[in-house]
């Protein structure tokens, strides 16, 4: 999974978060590289899929937060949206890489 906690356009490049998740079962210990245990919380998500390169995901994520979101009738919950990647690049060729974006959402 990839956590997309900020928006690159809205915040300068060295305050740009952006989180890898893997499933852990054990406790991770303080460690140098900073690794910290999470939870990516279940719920209600909005979840729509992106077939192709990265470059695109851009559109996709605006789509869901500037045209699907408002006619909803949901709001975001306080979560950061993550995707879900099912195909990789270079494992197949960029216009066949899957993503599921997920935007977290609560009842307005």
């Amino acid at each position: 999974y990839n956590v997309l906690y900020d928006d690159p356009d809205s915040v300068p490049p060295t305050e740009c978060r952006f989180g890898l998740a893997v499933a852990c079962e054990q406790p991770v210990p303080p460690n140098p590289q900073g690794l910290v245990a999470d939870r990516i919380e279940g719920g209600l998500h909005a979840v729509l899929r992106h077939e192709g390169p990265d470059a695109s995901l851009d559109q996709a994520i605006r789509w869901l937060y500037g045209s699907w979101l408002p006619q909803s009738g949901l709001e975001l919950r306080d979560a950061p949206p993550f995707l879900k990647r099912l195909r990789f690049f270079p494992e197949v060729p960029a216009h066949e890489a899957l993503v599921d974006i997920h935007l977290p959402l609560q009842q307005a």
